[in-house]
C-alpha cells in the first residue's frame, strides 16, 4: 500500500495589528447588489410568464443571499476592510462583500464568524479569533479547501506514483469549495487516471487547521 502523507494546511494564519483608536476604514462599505425589483414591463408568451409565487420564491432566495456589512466606525468594519484583501491573496477567491457581526470587539477576546461573499457565487464563513493585548487577529475559513486539496493530491499522485489525472473529492456543482469535516472523519475521492490506473484515495481529518493524511486504498 502506497501511504503519503499531507500537511496541507487549509490557510496561512493572518494576523494585523489594529490600534484601538482607528477601528473602522476610510473607505466605503462594498454592498451586496441588490435585485431589480421594478423590472420593465414584457410581453410574454402564457408559457414563459412567471407566476407570482415564483417571483416571490426568487426574491426570498436573494433577500437570504444578500449579506449585510457591519457600518463604517466599528471594529467590526476593521476586520471587514481586512478579509476584503486577505481572503482573495490567501485563497486565491475574490471577495465582493464582507459582513461580520456589527456589535464584536476587540477588548472582549471573544471569537465570532463573518461571512464572505465570493464573486464565484458562493457564501462562506471564517472564525475570527482576537487578542486584545497584542492587538490583533487571526482568521480562518471552516472547513477544508475541497479544490485545493483536489489540487494536491493529484500533485502528490503524479509525485509519488507518476500517475497523471484528476481528482473528485465530491464536490459536485457546489460552487463553495470550503467543506466542514468533523476532525478525525474520513472521506474518499476518487482518482481518474489518464493512463487507465484509477485508484480510491481515502482522506483523514487530522484537526481543525486543515492538516489531513492521505493513502491510496
Amino acid at each position: 500500500m502506497n501511504f503519503f502523507q499531507s500537511r496541507w494546511v487549509l490557510l496561512l494564519v493572518f494576523s494585523l495589528g489594529l490600534t484601538l483608536t482607528g477601528c473602522g476604514g476610510t473607505e466605503e462599505t462594498t454592498e451586496a447588489p441588490t435585485a431589480d425589483t421594478n423590472p420593465e414591463t414584457l410581453t410574454l408568451d402564457e408559457s414563459e410568464t412567471e407566476t407570482e409565487e415564483d417571483a416571490e420564491a426568487e426574491d426570498a432566495e436573494a433577500e437570504e443571499a444578500e449579506l449585510t456589512p457591519a457600518p463604517d466606525g466599528t471594529f467590526a468594519a476593521s476586520i471587514q476592510e481586512v478579509l476584503m484583501t486577505s481572503f482573495p491573496e490567501q485563497t486565491g477567491f475574490e471577495v465582493d462583500v464582507v459582513a461580520c457581526p456589527e456589535d464584536v470587539t476587540l477588548e472582549s477576546g471573544e471569537p465570532f464568524t463573518c461571512e464572505i461573499q465570493a464573486t464565484e457565487g458562493f457564501i462562506t464563513s471564517v472564525d475570527v479569533i482576537t487578542d486584545p493585548e497584542a492587538e490583533t487577529f487571526d482568521w480562518t475559513t471552516k472547513g477544508l479547501d475541497i479544490r485545493g486539496l483536489e489540487k494536491a493530491i493529484a500533485a502528490g499522485m503524479l509525485e509519488n506514483m507518476e500517475l497523471t489525472g484528476k481528482v473528485d473529492c465530491g464536490l459536485g456543482d457546489t460552487k463553495n469549495p470550503f467543506r466542514e469535516e468533523a476532525v478525525g472523519s474520513a472521506f474518499e475521492c476518487a482518482f481518474t487516471a489518464g493512463e487507465g490506473d484509477d485508484q480510491t484515495i481515502n482522506v483523514v481529518v487530522n484537526d481543525n487547521e486543515g492538516n489531513v493524511t492521505w493513502n491510496v486504498k
